[in-house]
């Protein structure tokens, strides 16, 4: 028995069905590799990986509890992931960054008239742009980026980076943009979200509002087209109550200096 799809549109409507699942826990393991997808788009390898290790880790959790659950997954396949790594350290380690959700937050920030474009994206994130208000200028500094790292984190994750940048925005206080595979502590919380069909709803459709602002916004900068995800026709843009920026941000705009 397989442990699921790993295809981002087959897993979301994989999600979004009303069938029995397969085996216990497997709209889990799904929704997991899902969340390692948004990070590695292009790396069929890691995301494998990730769904090896989001069964293992869900397995040993139902131990802890006394229960064994048959969760179809062979010596084999669990070996070649120990042997063979995809990742230095933890996933829930490389899960914190989130450099292309940043660029996304700042096109869906940024108000229209000031014409947001890649160029004002990064000069906005290194000046610390998306720092909370109450951090002096030498905190400020952990949340500078430099321009090469942003360039280089949206090459990778252009095609999930609105739906990366949805986990944060579909709901107050979010912590679904860090649920990792081997992450124990947030099993619980995300069994229940993928138990919800109506939040996974709220997050694909905002997800999918996201993907039409972006793709409105980057045309209007002359930008390559990206193919996004298509999303089943159930869900539907989901506006999120996310604001615009602040008098200070705004004067971050103003500073910047188109290249010459």
């Amino acid at each position: 028995m397989s442990l699921g799809p790993t295809d981002p549109e087959e897993i979301v409507q994989f999600l979004l069905d009303s069938t029995p699942e397969p085996f216990p826990f497997a709209r889990l393991v799904a929704f997991l590799t899902l969340c390692a997808w948004m990070r590695f788009p292009d790396d069929e390898e890691i995301v494998l990986d990730a769904q090896t290790h989001a069964a293992a880790m869900i397995y040993l959790h139902e131990r802890k509890r006394g229960i064994t659950s048959p969760i179809p997954l062979n010596l084999e396949r669990t070996c070649e992931s120990i042997v063979n790594r995809q990742i230095h350290g933890q996933y829930s380690e490389v899960f914190e960054e989130q450099l292309a959700a940043d660029i996304v937050a700042f096109f869906m920030y940024c108000p229209e008239e000031r014409q947001p474009s890649f160029g004002k994206a990064y000069h906005f994130i290194g000046a610390g742009g998306f720092a909370p208000s109450d951090v002096n200028e030498a905190e400020k500094k952990q949340f500078t980026r430099a321009r090469s790292s942003l360039k280089a984190a949206w090459k990778l994750q252009a095609v999930s980076a609105p739906l990366l940048w949805a986990t944060r925005a579909f709901e107050d206080d979010s912590e679904v943009f860090h649920y990792a595979p081997d992450d124990i502590d947030c099993f619980d919380d995300a069994a229940a979200l993928v138990r919800s069909r109506e939040r996974l709803l709220t997050l694909f459709g905002v997800a999918l509002f996201c993907q039409q602002k972006l793709t409105k916004l980057l045309n209007m900068t002359g930008a390559a087209k990206i193919r996004y995800p298509t999303f089943p026709r159930i869900v539907k843009p989901v506006v999120p109550d996310i604001g615009t920026f602040d008098e200070k941000q705004l004067r971050i705009l103003d500073d910047y200096a188109a290249p010459q």
